[in-house]
């Protein structure tokens, strides 16, 4: 029996807290809509001035770079390759201590488009370096090195 009373409490309480829970509130209607325009009749003018067309602002182009890949078809190794605009000196080493072996490749990549001087320094001091100028790397570019 004192389950059944326990329920009725239970339930009677909840009764009680919806009870309360809506005091103190009024329901209100929504305000009125406006009445409709008139959408035959053409806007009155104003003094509003048009703005005057503008061009977009131009994009700037995304900085494109080129990959020069060497093979080396050679059969000389190459320690030093110095690659640089005709305009500037002979510049870093690009290989940075790797070295180009006979019959491999190498990659220099992120270089920005234009001419370019080239020189391939072999490992073996006694043979002559090579060098070609002018290069026009202004997209991905292959250079087979034959012979040094």
């Amino acid at each position: 029996m004192s389950r059944r009373i326990t329920l009725l409490i239970v339930f009677m309480l909840l009764n009680l807290s919806a009870i309360v829970c809506n005091l103190g509130v009024v329901a209100t209607e929504p305000p009125p809509l406006p009445p409709p325009s008139d959408t035959s009749a053409p806007p009155a003018p104003t003094d509003t001035p048009v703005p005057a067309d503008t061009e977009a602002p131009a994009e700037k182009p995304a900085t494109q770079t080129v990959k020069f890949v060497v093979i080396n078809s050679s059969n000389t190794d190459v320690c030093f390759l110095y690659l640089s605009t005709p305009d500037s000196g002979r510049g870093a080493d690009q290989l940075a201590g790797n070295i180009n072996w006979a019959g491999g490749s190498f990659t220099l990549e992120n270089i920005l488009p234009g001419t370019y001087d080239v020189q391939f320094e072999p490992c073996d001091t006694n043979v002559e370096p090579l060098e070609d100028y002018g290069l026009d790397l202004n997209e991905d570019f292959e250079y087979a090195l034959v012979s040094v």
